[in-house]
């Protein structure tokens, strides 16, 4: 995609984009925000067990990890159907 002049807008470069492209972008960003979600939601509960049970740091440490599978996991889920 070529960069926009002084008087292009960015909704005149959207419209130009295909809707394949569109579709690409949207289920990349859907994707990788599902992940994000998912290792941020797992990290807090995770710290939150350490704050509970002091037994800081391995409620962060599973729970990053668990978050992570479970990120990928579902990344997965969505490339394959």
């Amino acid at each position: 995609m070529a960069y926009l002049s002084s008087q292009q807008s960015v909704g005149d470069a959207m419209k130009r984009l295909d809707p394949t492209t569109l579709k690409a972008l949207n289920v990349a960003l859907s994707a990788g925000f599902s992940l994000l979600v998912s290792i941020l939601g797992c990290l807090a509960i995770g710290r939150g067990i350490d704050y509970l049970f002091d037994v800081s740091p391995w409620g962060t440490l599973i729970g990053g990890i668990v978050g992570g599978l479970g990120g990928l996991y579902s990344l997965y889920l969505r490339v394959v159907s």
